[in-house]
């Protein structure tokens, strides 16, 4: 079985496939998609269908279908309100129980009915109140 990973930033995604037993990348197909794209067309259809374009891309280049992937896991912009799934920002000191019950499992047919695990960023919080005694100049 293999894995399929998904990055969305702003401007770019990037979809990797993954073999789940050496956790080797056997490819990478880059789009020239992101969230941007949402906020200006006040759509999520394009960043929908681009992804989706890029899985099938994945797919033909590896000689492989959608009943050779366990799951997908989804990461970055994609998972904040402009993305496909608003997922929670997870807050640190966290643990690995934190990180994983804070995902959001969906199944898109834009994703093939693949078994999706949107996961956000984790959201660094220092000392609160080494920021509180800072005066501003």
């Amino acid at each position: 079985m293999k894995i399929i990973t998904i990055d969305t930033g702003m401007t770019n995604s990037r979809i990797y496939l993954i073999d789940n037993k050496n956790n080797q990348i056997n490819d990478v197909v880059k789009k020239n998609v992101g969230v941007k794209n949402t906020a200006v067309n006040g759509s999520v259809g394009i960043l929908k269908n681009k992804l989706s374009y890029g899985i099938e891309e994945i797919f033909q280049r590896n000689g492989c279908t959608y009943q050779d992937i366990y799951y997908i896991v989804a990461a970055g912009m994609i998972t904040t309100n402009l993305g496909l799934v608003e997922v929670s920002h997870i807050a640190s000191p966290c643990d690995i129980k934190d990180f994983a019950t804070s995902s959001v499992v969906k199944i898109l047919p834009e994703f093939f009915n693949i078994p999706c695990n949107f996961y956000h960023v984790i959201n660094i919080v220092k000392n609160r109140q080494m920021f509180e005694n800072v005066e501003i100049l």
